[in-house]
């Protein structure tokens, strides 16, 4: 509490420098967490807001087009927390996907979906994986991150991890690959979503399922 106390007080003096001011009522001091867009702000990192987690557990089987597209939007907002969350979710993407003739059907978010057991399976999946406790470790500089690469025929995706004394906290942007991403070999596969992640780190150590 009182490292806390010294950091705030820097803050509050350079704000004061500046000649910025704080408003009181809005201000939150000496609290475990703090509740910021979405998202729990603790000392040890991040997590995603309870109350939001709840809401896509108990959400219902989609039956129309807008419906999983707000499934989809509420669970892609945390996705970083989601190990492989564009593969998990790429039958559910596809269905918003409009195509040829199809096309006249986006205009219509009210259409039915072509909604198939592995569609209900891929929509559990993903529910399932935000059962777990997941947070997002605030970084330390001064210790490398370690880059994991893989890919599938469906999606490509990297992870920034960082070893920690109590085991292995991992960030994991994901991202689903392209028709044209999806070919090729798979070590030249496993190299495409590298540049994805941040290049700001000072040392890096790269691993692709390849390897």
């Amino acid at each position: 509490m009182e490292e806390h106390v010294k950091l705030v007080r820097k803050v509050l003096q350079k704000l004061l420098e500046a000649h910025l001011f704080a408003k009181l009522s809005k201000c939150n001091f000496h609290k475990e967490h703090i509740d910021y867009l979405g998202y729990w702000i603790l000392h040890q990192g991040i997590e995603m807001d309870p109350a939001k987690v709840r809401d896509v557990i108990g959400w219902e089987a989609p039956k129309m087009q807008w419906q999983l597209q707000s499934f989809l939007g509420l669970a892609n907002f945390y996705h970083q927390f989601i190990l492989n969350f564009a593969q998990v979710a790429l039958l559910l993407t596809d269905l918003l996907k409009t195509k040829g003739k199809d096309k006249a059907k986006a205009s219509k978010p009210r259409a039915p979906l072509a909604w198939s057991r592995e569609c209900q399976e891929a929509f559990e999946e993903l529910k399932h994986l935000f059962m777990a406790e997941r947070i997002l470790k605030h970084p330390d500089p001064d210790k490398p991150f370690v880059i994991q690469a893989d890919t599938s025929t469906v999606s490509v995706g990297a992870s920034c991890c960082k070893k920690w004394n109590q085991g292995s906290y991992t960030c994991v942007p994901t991202f689903c690959g392209s028709s044209q991403r999806r070919r090729g070999t798979a070590t030249g596969q496993d190299f495409v979503p590298i540049p994805k992640l941040p290049q700001e780190s000072t040392q890096t150590d790269n691993y692709t399922s390849s390897e």
